[in-house]
Parts: C-alpha cells; structure tokens; sequence
C-alpha cells in the first residue's frame, strides 16, 4: 500500500504545524515556544523512513519510527503518526492506536491523525470513538469534505442513521463537488427518507459559518504574525485553512494501490456500481470499503 500522506508529513514536521509546503525549515516558534531547530540529518532520516513505508516494508518502518521517536530529542507528530499507520497496516491495532492517542497529546492541533484514528477505531467497531474522531478532525479542519465524507458512511453504514449521514454526504458535496458519487449516494437516501433532494437551507447556513470561520483563523494568525514582528521575534507558524497545501491534504485517495496515477475503484453499495476517479495527493491514508473511501487526509 502507498502511504502517500506521510510525504506530506514531513513538511508538517519540519514546519511544525499541521500542512505547509515541503520544504526544509528551522522551525519558527511562536512567541514562549522553546523547541529547538530540526537536529541535522534530521531531514535525511525521515525520508529514509518514508522510503521503508512506500516499499511497504512495514516491520522495517516499525522499528525506524520507534527509533527516531527515541532519538530525536524532540517529539514530532509526523514520526508517531508515521509509527501507528506502520502498525496499522501490521495490523496491530491496539499498538496503533496508543500511538495515534499520544499524537493528540503532544499536538491536538495535527490534523491529519483524526481521520487514521477514526478509520481504525471503525473498524474496531468503536463506533463511539470513530465519530468522536471525524468531529475532532472537522473541528481542527471544517472544509475538508473527506472528513465528513467518512463521517456519512459511519452514519450511513455501521451506525443506521441515514439522516445524519445524509447531512454529512451534503457537506462533503459542497466541499468537493467533483465526487460525483456524493450525488448518487444524496439521491438514493434522499428518497429513502422521503426528503427533497435538493440541499436545504441549513446547509448554505453551514458552509456560510465555515467560510466565516476560515476567514477568522486566517485573520488570527495574520495578528499573531504582526504581533511577533513587533516584538522582533519569529513570526508564528500557524496553519492557514484556507491554502492549497492544506486544503490537499484530505481528499480522497486510493490507498490500496502502489501505483501514483492508479484509479479508484470503489463499489457504490447504493446503486450497485463502480465509480472511478483519479486520485490526488493528501495528507492522509484512504480506505476503500463499504460505500466509498475512507480517508485519513
């Protein structure tokens, strides 16, 4: 399997926040932070265990993680995040799990966690702590429409509620109105539930909140930025939800194909047939099952 995400990772660790742009960074840290620079070969050694995690070379990758988390000097959660997706695709899933855990303790505000977390905690069948998940990756990032992509297939799926799922299938369809599948899967609960099929107006409400909410994290960082300018120390590295690099991060994505430019064949359990798609870079792990893609990014 791919794990095409973890690239990504790399620049949230070297930038120390959730998405920016892969480049190599000394970390900025806002003002009271004392963490120290990126250690030299730093860099060297991530993409070294991103390269065992590409060859799919996971009791390898295992071993690397455990070690650079010991070695580091300072904790980074791209590396544990790294660790627990080698261990879920070992298949040790409690391991895993403690991992994805001590990631949302040392920085709740990575964001790509809650999706891997959520789809192993589903397939657990902890279907409490799945949602919980999804709702804490939605709360750390509200226009990534594969959040609440995978939170409608809970509902729709594990949990039987197909009015939540139909309201989580809306969002996700304004967020990525290319999923044509979206619309297959709104009409068919639509008519189940004996709904109108178009989108109601609490959902123009909804998407009018996260823009506004967007434009208030945007604004907020903007003034942590000036405030650190004054002050003469670095300007704080604070995700912008709105940029490219993090709006990519979440979009649905084979996973169970080693191949970059491979297609996604997902069976639509509503219609009964296959949709594809091409399949662009994220932030996370996706998951084909059920009626679509589950997506950690």
């Amino acid at each position: 399997m791919l794990i095409r995400f973890a690239s990504l990772l790399l620049a949230a660790v070297l930038a120390a926040c959730a998405a920016n742009k892969p480049q190599v960074l000394t970390e900025t840290a806002a003002p009271g932070d004392t963490r120290p620079p990126l250690r030299e070969g730093f860099e060297s050694e991530y993409r070294d265990g991103l390269l065992l995690m590409e060859e799919q070379k996971f009791e390898e990758a295992v071993g690397f993680w455990t070690a650079l988390t010991q070695q580091s000097g300072e904790e980074y959660p791209g590396v544990w995040t790294n660790l627990g997706l080698a261990l879920q695709q070992l298949r040790r899933t409690d391991d895993a799990l403690a991992a994805y855990d001590y990631v949302v303790k040392l920085d709740s505000s990575f964001c790509p966690v809650y999706a891997l977390k959520g789809i192993l905690e589903r397939d657990a069948g902890k279907f409490d702590q799945a949602q919980a998940s999804y709702e804490a990756g939605i709360e750390c990032q509200p226009d990534q429409g594969a959040l609440y992509f995978n939170l409608g297939i809970l509902f729709d799926l594990y949990r039987n509620d197909l009015a939540s799922a139909l309201d989580n299938y809306r969002k996700a369809r304004r967020l990525i109105p290319d999923e044509d599948i979206l619309n297959m899967w709104i009409t068919d609960l639509s008519r189940r539930l004996d709904v109108a099929e178009e989108d109601p107006e609490s959902i123009d409400i909804w998407q009018q909140d996260v823009q506004a909410e967007l434009a208030r994290r945007k604004a907020a960082a903007a003034a942590l930025a000036a405030a650190a300018a004054g002050t003469g120390e670095d300007a704080p590295q604070v995700q912008d939800p709105s940029s490219d690099a993090t709006a990519s991060e979440t979009e649905l994505v084979d996973a169970t194909s080693t191949d970059e430019a491979a297609e996604i064949q997902t069976e639509d359990v509503h219609s009964g047939v296959d949709v594809s798609q091409e399949p662009a870079d994220i932030g996370a792990e996706q998951e084909t099952q059920g009626t679509g893609e589950e997506v950690t990014e």
